[in-house]
């Protein structure tokens, strides 16, 4: 253990802080504990991008974790998911032959019920990134010279994912403005960036209130057609949830007013189909039905 140091400016209250192995705190996982530590974070895994960003950077001097002094043991107030993490960290790291890190901590005073203020405090006090402020955060590492693979491996999401979350900083600012202040789905920013920004303008305005990634593929599709001076309307496809429905009752003979075929149009959200296609799809339902008749 580090000796003890200050923090604080001039006339505030002095604050003990110091630098522990992980090893040795207490994580409380028992809600009974009079100590007022549990939380549920305490039955959490370790988080791998808190373990890719101790591998990349070391522990952060501006992460602390809250401790308080019970008997002869400290045990963990506020930072469970930060002494997890870091204890797999550090088991990977002596699995590997490399240093193992310590975390700096700092002694909350006080009973159960300040200890609890602060851990409530604490969550209260986080402000969640908009979409795009979260992008941009990654678009910053990113230049300076760290690939995507490992910016994704540190936000704990398989490469793809990192690289669709990054779309939404392709999009038109109109676009863009929706999904910041939540009236978009971030996901729909992969569709909309394949598109022009004179068109993603067109889209954008017409859609409805919180839209999602159906919305905005019937949006795009009803766009180009109007574009090449086709008005045919074009449905949004339908929720998973009611396709399956659907199914459920076309498999079980339940009585209802639409067709296999007519189902399997709708479904496909009034796609266009060709004559080829069109025959495709005849035979597929005839050899269903002969297949169930037999």
């Amino acid at each position: 253990m580090a000796a003890k140091t200050w923090a604080g400016e001039l006339g505030t209250e002095k604050v003990d802080t110091f630098w522990f192995d992980p090893d040795d705190v207490v994580v409380v996982t028992d809600p009974s504990d009079p100590s007022g530590c549990y939380r549920r974070s305490a039955h959490h895994k370790p988080r791998e991008d808190l373990i890719a960003l101790f591998g990349e950077f070391g522990w952060l001097d501006s992460s602390m974790v809250v401790l308080r002094k019970d008997g002869d043991k400290f045990k963990v107030a506020a930072g469970n998911d930060r002494v997890i993490s870091l204890r797999e960290f550090n088991r990977r790291a002596r699995e590997q032959g490399r240093e193992t890190q310590r975390m700096l901590c700092i002694r909350q005073r006080g009973g159960p019920d300040q200890v609890t203020g602060v851990i409530v405090g604490e969550n209260e006090g986080r402000r969640i990134l908009d979409p795009i402020e979260r992008a941009e955060g990654w678009a910053r590492y990113l230049r300076t010279g760290k690939s995507e693979r490992t910016a994704a491996a540190m936000a704990g999401m398989k490469l793809k994912e990192f690289q669709a979350m990054m779309t939404v900083l392709e999009v038109s600012p109109s676009a863009r403005a929706k999904i910041k202040s939540r009236d978009l789905a971030p996901s729909a920013a992969v569709t909309l960036s394949r598109e022009s920004t004179e068109l993603q303008e067109a889209v954008v305005t017409r859609l409805p209130p919180k839209a999602g990634v159906r919305e905005v593929v019937a949006a795009v599709k009803q766009a180009k057609r109007a574009k090449s001076g086709d008005a045919t309307p074009i449905r949004v496809a339908p929720r998973t949830s009611i396709v399956r429905k659907l199914l459920d009752a076309v498999s079980s003979g339940e009585a209802h007013e639409i067709g296999p075929r007519d189902m399997l149009l709708w479904v496909l959200a009034d796609e266009r189909l060709s004559p080829g296609q069109q025959r495709e799809i005849d035979r597929m339902l005839a050899l269903d039905v002969k297949a169930k008749a037999s």
